[in-house]
């Protein structure tokens, strides 16, 4: 129930967090099989909400067993479907229990659910993959096994304008599904996915980026910086009072953003202020314009409150 109530609300953040979301092989993922979704991981949980754009239904996400330590942290990622994936550092007692999350991996792509994973392991802002853990490979095997049916892992590469820049460009490419039986040699699944993703993702063997059109078909256009900081000043009466209004959610984000060791988190930061510091930021904004101005003039300033946070992005964005 609160993944059904939540889910739209995620995924509306999500598609704010970006200036566009390009999603290309949807036809790939075989429709009526137990499928698993393996990719690159360059950009923490923000890689996740990402796949999650491209299905209507739910989708189920292994993640690093760590991260579930804490309990406020853990209860919202089983509520997002997303299970603890224990590696070889966790030690033996953590690895014992990855029996029972598989069976429950299984369970649910038997019911139509598909399993995204991150067969590296762990994230990399780097432009090369990382060497590929067999967790992958196990799960799909072993539910080959016990479905006693096909099991398709698909491949898939995404692809960020900036990994640490909000409000970027991202793509997300799925290649041809990869069948798994029962009996599957490990390095002919891994062999096989790291070229794939390795090319989906745009990246080269060597860790160079591959050419931007062999992953995105459509050119992109930039605008002139003149006509950007023209546009930035035409938009000032509306950007300077959405920058104003988005102060708090911005100063938060800014905050734990400094606070990190590991500048791969920026983003998943600001997407968590936007999920979570922005619906009470408007809420407080809302009333207070609506108590203390004239009803006009509070149901104006409602209404850029709720767009503030992306209205003031867009306008830096000009500036830059």
């Amino acid at each position: 129930m609160s993944y059904a109530i939540g889910r739209p609300y995620v995924d509306a953040c999500t598609r704010a967090s970006y200036r566009s979301i390009k999603v290309y092989g949807r036809g790939n993922i075989p429709e009526g099989a137990p499928v698993i979704i393996a990719a690159n991981h360059c950009n923490t949980l923000m890689d996740a909400l990402v796949i999650l754009q491209s299905f209507k239904g739910p989708v189920a996400f292994g993640a690093r067993a760590d991260i579930f330590r804490k309990p406020f942290i853990a209860k919202f990622l089983n509520a997002m479907k997303i299970v603890p994936i224990p590696r070889a550092r966790d030690g033996r007692e953590v690895l014992a229990q990855s029996l029972g999350v598989i069976d429950v991996i299984i369970e649910s792509m038997d019911h139509g659910v598909p399993f995204t994973i991150f067969p590296e392991g762990t994230h990399s802002t780097t432009h090369t993959l990382m060497p590929l853990k067999k967790g992958v490979w196990r799960i799909a095997t072993r539910a080959a096994e016990t479905l006693g049916k096909t099991v398709y892992v698909v491949p898939a590469g995404l692809s960020y304008s900036n990994y640490y820049e909000y409000k970027g460009k991202v793509s997300l490419v799925y290649g041809e599904p990869i069948p798994v039986s029962a009996d599957m040699n490990p390095d002919e699944l891994l062999g096989r996915l790291a070229g794939d993703i390795t090319r989906l993702a745009g990246y080269s063997p060597s860790g160079a980026v591959v050419p931007a059109e062999t992953v995105n078909p459509k050119p992109i256009f930039r605008l002139p910086r003149p006509v950007k900081l023209a546009l930035a000043a035409l938009t000032s009466p509306i950007a300077l009072p959405a920058c104003t209004l988005s102060a708090p959610q911005g100063l938060i984000a800014s905050r734990l953003c400094n606070r990190l060791d590991d500048k791969a988190w920026s983003n998943t930061m600001r997407f968590a202020s936007r999920l979570l510091v922005n619906p009470v930021v408007v809420l407080l904004e809302c009333v207070a314009a609506v108590a203390f101005l004239p009803l006009a003039w509070g149901l104006v300033l409602s209404l850029l409150s709720v767009y503030a946070m992306s209205l003031s992005y867009l306008w830096h964005g000009l500036l830059q």
